[in-house]
């Protein structure tokens, strides 16, 4: 019974009950049994029937449960209190409420969302991992500042440039801030570095200093990706540079593809959490400029105020620009408009200016076309955006999975009009 038992404890349901079925025992019995009316239960409610899965709660409820079959049973009864439930629609690519293919012209893949809801407004082709470039950084990013915090660093700590960075000085092509090996530069510096600039040798430089090299860092990124809980997330480094061209990669037998590949919505998570938890994120990602050792870089980012495609009817708060010859030219977005937060992701656009120019087109869109409305009739409350067509009777759906580790809920506003999904971060 131990290793049903640890399974239990650690909520890997599924696992345990085919571990108890191995076993002579009662009480492994009576559990397995439990076990599987939790599921009978759990698909009742995620086949839209609400009565069948009530009562199987309730049956449960009565028995003598094992304290994580209790908590899971409490998971769907919870649910099942929500007012106006709706069975769950899988119609992710109909369903976002911006459904224009004006949209989608020059670029291969992209997802808007709002920050806080999870809302889908547009989506295309979100799902499939893609190489990003230097968007890589933003997961690299957090996964820096959460070492810095845990290890209560200086942003002042001076570091030291690595060996490593010779392999980077020949090739003029790459950005880079020109960084001196052996020469000192502070923890802050290198930070603005390489999220304003996108500096490569910054980056590596930083993770030299923290994880002792390239590997471990990109190790810690990848259990960070997966603390998040992404599905479709290749890495094999912290810059985004291909594999051809970033020696640091050579000696690293996990590197199974050529370059980082990170779905549009994946994406999507990770600036959530990024910004959510450091916020001082965003006052880098506005400067125009950075200096560093004598030289100034430049924002990539030209839908910030006083650039190219700046607007004045909302705020565009960052965040990242990521170029390179298979991920063409990518696009991170932070933005508020209608007092909601918003993060826009494009990946493949086919021009430098046609990842701004497709950005401000759909920006502008929701900016003069739709609008937030609070639905008192769902529980909790819910702020959505809306047309001026889509805003009456709606209800709420969910498809929930509570026989592992982590309690899995997917979310969705619908109504005549629309089947509006959103991301569960």
């Amino acid at each position: 019974m131990k290793h049903s038992e640890y399974l239990l404890a650690k909520g890997h349901l599924k696992q345990a009950k085919k571990e108890l079925h191995k076993i002579p025992l009662k009480k492994a019995a009576t559990i397995y049994q439990q076990i599987g009316e939790l599921q009978e239960t759990q698909q009742a409610f995620n086949q839209g029937d609400f009565k069948t899965a009530q009562h199987k709660i309730t049956q449960l409820q009565r028995q003598k449960t094992p304290e994580i079959l209790q908590q899971r049973s409490a998971d769907i009864a919870q649910l099942l209190q929500q007012k106006n439930l709706a069975a769950f629609k899988d119609q992710p690519q109909a369903s976002p409420i911006v459904n224009n293919p004006i949209f989608a012209q020059y670029i291969f893949a992209g997802i808007l969302v709002d920050q806080d809801s999870g809302q889908i407004l547009w989506q295309k082709t979100a799902q499939d991992a893609l190489p990003v470039a230097s968007m890589s950084k933003l997961l690299a990013l957090y996964t820096v500042y959460n070492t810095i915090t845990s290890k209560h660093l200086s942003l002042k700590t001076p570091i030291t440039a690595p060996v490593i960075l010779t392999n980077l000085k020949d090739k003029k092509d790459l950005t880079n801030a020109h960084l001196q090996v052996g020469q000192t530069y502070s923890l802050q510096s290198l930070l603005d570095a390489s999220l304003v600039a996108s500096a490569n040798d910054a980056m590596m430089t930083i993770g030299e200093y923290l994880y002792g090299s390239q590997e471990n860092f990109v190790q810690k990124m990848i259990a960070a990706a997966k603390q998040m809980g992404l599905q479709q997330c290749q890495l094999v480094n912290a810059t985004g540079l291909p594999v051809s061209v970033d020696a640091s990669v050579n000696n690293n037998p996990r590197v199974t593809v050529t370059e980082n590949k990170i779905s549009a919505h994946d994406m999507v998570i990770i600036v959530h959490h990024l910004i959510n938890k450091y916020p001082e994120i965003l006052s880098i990602a506005q400067k125009d400029t950075v200096n560093i050792a004598g030289h100034t870089l430049a924002n990539t980012n030209e839908l910030l105020p006083r650039q190219k495609y700046a607007t004045k009817a909302y705020q565009v708060t960052g965040l990242k620009t990521g170029t390179g010859k298979q991920a063409g030219c990518c696009l991170v977005v932070t933005a508020n408009l209608h007092k909601r937060k918003v993060i826009l992701v494009l990946l493949n656009a086919s021009t430098n200016d046609q990842r701004f120019i497709q950005a401000r087109q759909l920006l502008d869109y929701c900016d003069q076309h739709l609008q937030v409305q609070a639905i008192d009739q769902l529980s909790p409350k819910t702020i959505i955006w809306v047309n001026h067509d889509s805003m009456t009777n709606f209800k709420a759906a969910y498809q929930v999975d509570v026989l592992h580790s982590k309690v899995q809920v997917k979310r969705q506003v619908q109504n005549r009009y629309y089947n509006m999904p959103m991301i569960n971060y």
